[in-house]
């Protein structure tokens, strides 16, 4: 996998055959990863869901495949990954930059193997330990949270999120028309637990805390601006 004349990707592989219990476990060991490469290890579906993705640098991989020799089998795929300084854009939209963290993929939702054993192959899991990034200028870092998805709920979210930065920055997330902020800097604490399948379900299932510090807000249709030292939104 990866460009062959630059020799830039490198698998180390172990792997155990079962044959007569039909059981198989593959172990491969790469720092050097393409995103899109190690896609091709899933099933067309589970390809299909990470297509909102794109890593654009190599990362590190330490990836397991678990199952038996039939054909009907849903083998385990499990992926720990370690990013340094890439790229990361969801949904051709949303750009994070500076990326630095670790995390993992597993295309399983409960950590009970015997329940997992019996679930449906379209399940995936994507957990991030730590995560430290830049979006629009403001520096993010994402803790113990979780993107999941199923046939019944096809996007969830679980996420600890803070992040902060200069208000010109927050102007640039928030996207407002009316009202924007000059000058100042601010920081967010944000947690969220539930389905995340459209704008109003990320609303309503996220909670924090917005602190705004020395600003002043420019409210454009009435061109009037308010001076602020401190401002909390919960």
């Amino acid at each position: 996998w990866g460009d062959p004349e630059k020799n830039s990707v490198i698998w180390v592989a172990h792997s155990d055959f079962q044959g007569q219990e039909g059981v198989f476990f593959l172990s491969l060991f790469n720092n050097q990863t393409d995103f899109q490469a190690t896609k091709g290890l899933l099933t067309k579906y589970l390809q299909n869901k990470l297509a909102r993705f794109q890593i654009f640098e190599l990362i590190a991989t330490a990836t397991s495949l678990q199952g038996e020799i039939r054909a009907d089998d849903n083998p385990l795929v499990y992926v720990d990954f370690t990013a340094a300084d890439n790229t990361v854009l969801i949904d051709q939209e949303v750009r994070f930059t500076k990326v630095k963290g670790s995390g993992s993929f597993v295309n399983r939702i409960s950590d009970d193997p015997v329940i997992a054993a019996g679930e449906d192959r379209r399940n995936l899991k994507l957990t991030v330990e730590e995560l430290h990034s830049e979006y629009l200028g403001a520096s993010v870092y994402f803790k113990n949270s979780t993107f999941k998805s199923t046939p019944e709920v096809p996007t969830a979210l679980d996420f600890q999120l803070h992040a902060s930065g200069q208000l010109d920055d927050l102007n640039k997330i928030l996207g407002n028309e009316n009202f924007f902020f000059v000058g100042g800097k601010f920081e967010a604490q944000l947690t969220m637990n539930g389905p995340a399948g459209k704008l109003a379900d990320v609303l309503k299932n996220t909670e924090g805390r917005l602190t705004m510090h020395n600003t002043k807000v420019h409210y454009l249709p009435a061109e009037v601006t308010v001076p602020l030292t401190e401002l909390d939104v919960l």
